[in-house]
C-alpha cells in the first residue's frame, strides 16, 4: 500500500509514506536520548494513538514507555513535548499571554496591564481570559497563579507559598532565598530522619548462577542465569541477634531461600521481588550484596524492568552504584568494604565464620541430584586464585578426598550461599555499628559509598562554619555568561571606538541601574561632559527576535518586550544605548 520495499533499508521518507497510510496511528521519531529532537511527527487527530520511535545510527527502535526512556515526568501527546512540572507546558496554538485556548497577539491592539497581577494583555478578550481560563493541570487561572514584578521584571508563582523578593534567588546549597551574588559556603551535613510508624529493614542477599547457554557471537562465553538466591532480613529490633533461623515480630522469618532446582521454569528473581513486595507499604528496605554493582544488581534490574517498575540509577560507567525502586534502595557493600568476601571474617574478628569453596563450573542442571566423591578440583577455578588462597584450597581439597568425603551437590550449594550471606550480614552489621559509634550515623542507610560517608562524617562533625566556599560555575570573576559572538561584536566596537569597553572578560560585567549590561564605557566630550554609553548584544533566541522567534510559551512577559522596555529605561535615565541583533551581525 505504501510502496515500500521491505528488503531495503528504510529512513524518514519511508516513515512519511507509512504515516500517509495509517489513519489510526501517528508516528513520532526522535534522534536524541532526551526527547528534545523530534524530527518527524504525524498530524495530530483526536483518537489517534502515538507510535514513538528512536532513530539511531540508521536503525529505528520502538519506545514503549517514552517518559521512562527520556527520564521525564510528563508527556503531552498532542504537542510531543516532555516536561517535569505541570505548569511548565502550554500546548501549541494557545495564547502565551492569558494561557487561553486562542492566541490574542495582535500588534495593532494596545496592551492592557492588569491591576491585580500586573501582566500585560492584548485586548479585552485576552484580559478577560487571563482571569477566567484555567491553566493546564490547574484549578486556577493565570491571574490567581502568577504575578509580575515591575521592579525586577520577573514573573513568579504565588501558589508555591514563597514571598517574592527582588534580586533574590533560591540557593540549593543554602536552601533559602539569597542575593544573587551572595557568597556560598559548604553547609553541615544533616542525617536523613526516619519517618514515624515506618519499618526500616536491611536485606542481605547473594545469587548463584548457572553458565550453560553460550552467548551468541562470543567464543567460550556463557550467560549467567540465577538458580539460587539466599537472603537474610533484619530490622533495628533484631539486627544484633546472630542466628539465621531467628523469627522477628517486625521482619518475620530472617532467612529465605529461593531456587529453581526442582522446576527450571521458576524465576528466582521473580520469587525474590515477590517477597520484597509482600511487605507493608510503610516499609523502607535497604538491600546489600557484595559486588552488586557488577553482578547481583544486574539480575535485579532485569526483573525490575520486566515488571515495568521505574528504577532510579546512580551509575559509574556501566556499574550500578545505587538503584532505587520505590522504597527499596539497592547498594553494593563492596563500595564500603573494599575487600573480598573471604577477607571479611578476619577483618571484623568473626572467628566463627569462614568462607568455603564451591565448584562454580559444575553448577548445571545435570548435577542437581549428584551425591558422591568431590568433583574435579578444576571446577573450583583454582587458577583464578592468588597463590596463598590456592595453596589453602588444595590443602582443603586433598584433606576431604583423603577422608572420602561425600559431596551432596544440592546441600553444598545452599549451604555455601547461606554462609556467604551470613558473612556479609554480620560483617556489614559490625561495620555499621563501628562507624556509627565514631561518627554518629549509619553510613549504609544514609550514603552509597565509603567516600560519600567520609565526606558526610567530616561535614557533620568537623566542618568549620563559613570556611569552605562553594565557587560558582563561572568563578567569582564575572559570574554572568556571554556568548562568543557577542564578545566579538564588543571587541569590534571597542576597536572602532579606540577605547576599551568594560565587558565580562575585560573587567567584569557592569551593572547599570541594578541591571547587567553587555558592555559599558564612559566617553569624555570636548565640552567637558561625559557620555555614558551602554552596549547591548541581543541573541535572537534569548531576546526573542520578532522576525525569527515570535512569542512562545512563557508564563511571564514576552522576552522581546522586556528587551525593549529595558532599553527605554536606560535611555530615559540619560544613557546612550548601542544595540545589535545577532541576525544583523
Amino acid at each position: 500500500m505504501a510502496q515500500i520495499n521491505p528488503t531495503q533499508p528504510c529512513g524518514l521518507d519511508e516513515v512519511r509514506k507509512l504515516q500517509d497510510k495509517m489513519t489510526e496511528y501517528r508516528s513520532c521519531v526522535f534522534t536524541d536520548k532526551k526527547g528534545q529532537e523530534c524530527v518527524f511527527k504525524g498530524e495530530y487527530r483526536a483518537g489517534r494513538k502515538n507510535i514513538y520511535l528512536l532513530l539511531h545510527r540508521e536503525h529505528f527502535y520502538a519506545i514503549l514507555y517514552p517518559c521512562q526512556a527520556f527520564e521525564t515526568e510528563y508527556l503531552c501527546e498532542k504537542c510531543i513535548k516532555f516536561y517535569n512540572h505541570k505548569e511548565d507546558h502550554r500546548c501549541e496554538g494557545t495564547c502565551w499571554r492569558c494561557m487561553g485556548p486562542q492566541p490574542h497577539d495582535d500588534p495593532a491592539v494596545p496592551l492592557t496591564r492588569c491591576p491585580q497581577c500586573f501582566h500585560q494583555f492584548s485586548g479585552a478578550e485576552c484580559f478577560e481570559a487571563h482571569r477566567t481560563a484555567l491553566l493546564p493541570h490547574s484549578k486556577f487561572a493565570k491571574c490567581e497563579s502568577y504575578k509580575f514584578c515591575p521592579r525586577c521584571e520577573q514573573s513568579y508563582s504565588v501558589l508555591r507559598g514563597k514571598k517574592h523578593e527582588c534580586g533574590f534567588v533560591y540557593c540549593k546549597y543554602c536552601k533559602s532565598n539569597v542575593m544573587e551574588n551572595h557568597l556560598c559556603y559548604m553547609r553541615p551535613w544533616e542525617e536523613r530522619e526516619k519517618k514515624p510508624k515506618w519499618n526500616y529493614l536491611a536485606v542481605y542477599y547473594d545469587i548463584e548462577t548457572t553458565q550453560c547457554d553460550p552467548v551468541e557471537g562470543k567464543v567460550d562465553t556463557f550467560e549467567h542465569k540465577p538458580n539460587l538466591l539466599v537472603c537474610q532480613t533484619v530490622c533495628d529490633t533484631c539486627s544484633d541477634i546472630p542466628q539465621n533461623d531467628y523469627f522477628c515480630t517486625v521482619c518475620k522469618n530472617r532467612q529465605h531461600i529461593f531456587h529453581n532446582l526442582d522446576d527450571p521454569n521458576l524465576s528466582v528473581m521473580a520469587q525474590f521481588l515477590d517477597y520484597l513486595q509482600s511487605f507493608p507499604a510503610k516499609t523502607e528496605i535497604l538491600l546489600l550484596a557484595h559486588n552488586a554493582k557488577s553482578f547481583d544488581g544486574i539480575f535485579v534490574l532485569q526483573e525490575v524492568l520486566a515488571r515495568k517498575l521505574k528504577p532510579e540509577l546512580v551509575l559509574q560507567g556501566d556499574k550500578i552504584i545505587c538503584m532505587k525502586v520505590g522504597n527499596w534502595k539497592f547498594i553494593d557493600s563492596l563500595m564500603f568494604l573494599t575487600m573480598p568476601l573471604s577477607a571479611l571474617p578476619k577483618s571484623f574478628s568473626l572467628t566463627e565464620l569462614k568462607k568455603g569453596y564451591w565448584p562454580f563450573l559444575a553448577n548445571k542442571p545435570e548435577n542437581y541430584t549428584y551425591e558422591g566423591p568431590l568433583l574435579d578440583r578444576d571446577l573450583y577455578c583454582p587458577s583464578g586464585m592468588r597463590a596463598k588462597a590456592a595453596a589453602a584450597f588444595y590443602s582443603w581439597y586433598d584433606d576431604l578426598v583423603a577422608k572420602n568425603y561425600v559431596f551432596n551437590f544440592r546441600r553444598e550449594l545452599i549451604e555455601y550461599c547461606i554462609s556467604d550471606v551470613t558473612i556479609l550480614r554480620m560483617a556489614c552489621h559490625a561495620f555499621r555499628k563501628l562507624f556509627a559509634e565514631y561518627t554518629g550515623f549509619d553510613p549504609m542507610f544514609n550514603c552509597i559509598t565509603l567516600s560519600s560517608a567520609c565526606m558526610a562524617a567530616f561535614r557533620r562533625n568537623f566542618l568549620p562554619q563559613d570556611k569552605i566556599g562553594i565557587v560558582p560555575p563561572g568563578g567569582y570573576h564575572g559570574r554572568g555568561k556571554q556568548s562568543h559572538i557577542a564578545l566579538k561584536w564588543l571587541d569590534y566596537e571597542s576597536h572602532k571606538l579606540g577605547q576599551r569597553i568594560s565587558t565580562i572578560y575585560t573587567d567584569r560585567e557592569v551593572c547599570v541601574l541594578g541591571r547587567r549590561v553587555d558592555g559599558y564605557v564612559e566617553i569624555a566630550n570636548p565640552d567637558g561632559s561625559v557620555e555614558k554609553r551602554i552596549y547591548q548584544f541581543h541573541g535572537d533566541y534569548w531576546h526573542q527576535c520578532p522576525t525569527h522567534f515570535p512569542p512562545n510559551a512563557e508564563s511571564g512577559e514576552n522576552r522581546y518586550e522586556n528587551t525593549v522596555r529595558l532599553t527605554s529605561i536606560f535611555r530615559n535615565a540619560g544613557y546612550t544605548v548601542i544595540e545589535r541583533w545577532e541576525c544583523e551581525f
